[in-house]
């Protein structure tokens, strides 16, 4: 057996880890890392045969933010892809789901088996792990082989070894998950707290203050500003209409009722910092802000 070392080192606060090993063992194979390539792994016999799902995930560690993005056949057999961004620990996920053809995963099963993905599991650990680090990987999922009652699923992590190239075939692998993102194709969206409550917004739906407060700061797209809400209270948005320099809005009142036939059944009344005369009022159409100042320039935001 190979002799097998680690070794601790403490840089700037952060532990890092060391280990080395003599070899690599894929399937009872031991492969060199220096002749791990692409193509070896194509020629390995393939752990599963059928995606019916797929995971990416990037997140935890110091940096707090989180980022999910999920292919899965719903309750009711249909197939749907869901992203879940959060940007900081603490702060509301904004989640949408679209709705997906079935051709789609199909493409991605064809992908997995063109590079032997169900395989990738298996490499061997980076000699130096950062702790305290994000991290990423892809999950995949798998229908059942024959004679096997259970769907099987398996994790590609990025802090394995890859083969030359391996990082742009997983990346290619996100891309083309991330693609399903239609935006014709939205057909839910909603806020998740993190006591995991799910927050919607609509014209039939009716919110709370608090739940109000969450759905701002959860469709907000700019994560100091949504800090600064959620924990001093003060409930500043910094917002740019048109060409108007930025100005820093309070908001003032919540009122429970529709405006201007959008979709949602409130809105809220800000007022700038700077001059009490100076108001603007802010809700939700779909998945996006629309804001309107007392001078009737207008504005439609996107979250980031």
């Amino acid at each position: 057996m190979k002799k097998k070392t680690v070794t601790l080192l403490l840089l700037g606060g952060i532990l890092l880890v060391a280990m080395g090993f003599g070899g690599i063992k894929l399937f009872n194979k031991t492969i060199g890392k220096n002749l791990l390539t692409i193509e070896k792994l194509q020629q390995m016999k393939p752990k599963y045969t059928r995606l019916c799902g797929a995971s990416y995930y990037h997140g935890g560690g110091m940096e707090g933010s989180s980022d999910r993005r999920i292919l899965e056949f719903d309750k009711e057999g249909n197939l749907t892809y869901t992203t879940e961004y959060a940007e900081e620990n603490g702060l509301p996920e904004i989640c949408h789901v679209y709705k997906v053809d079935e051709s789609e995963l199909e493409k991605l099963d064809a992908y997995v088996k063109q590079y032997n993905l169900s395989v990738w599991d298996e490499l061997p650990d980076e000699d130096m792990q950062v702790l305290d680090a994000p991290g990423t990987s892809i999950n995949l999922t798998f229908y059942p082989e024959e004679g096997d009652k259970y769907r099987r699923s398996m994790t590609i992590n990025y802090d394995k070894v890859f083969p030359e190239g391996g990082y742009e075939v997983v990346n290619k692998f996100v891309s083309m998950l991330s693609s399903l993102a239609i935006e014709d194709n939205l057909i839910d969206h909603y806020v998740r707290d993190y006591e995991d409550n799910i927050i919607r917004c609509g014209k039939d739906v009716e919110n709370s203050d608090e739940e109000i407060d969450k759905l701002l700061m959860g469709y907000w797209n700019n994560a100091a500003e949504q800090r600064v809400y959620v924990d001093y209270g003060e409930e500043i948005l910094v917002i740019r209409l048109g060409d108007v320099e930025r100005r820093e809005y309070l908001v003032k009142e919540k009122i429970h009722e529709n405006y201007r036939d959008l979709d949602s059944s409130w809105y809220c009344v800000l007022v700038n910092k700077e001059d009490e005369n100076d108001l603007a009022y802010i809700t939700i159409d779909k998945d996006k802000f629309y804001i309107e100042d007392s001078n009737g320039n207008t504005a439609v935001l996107e979250r980031n």
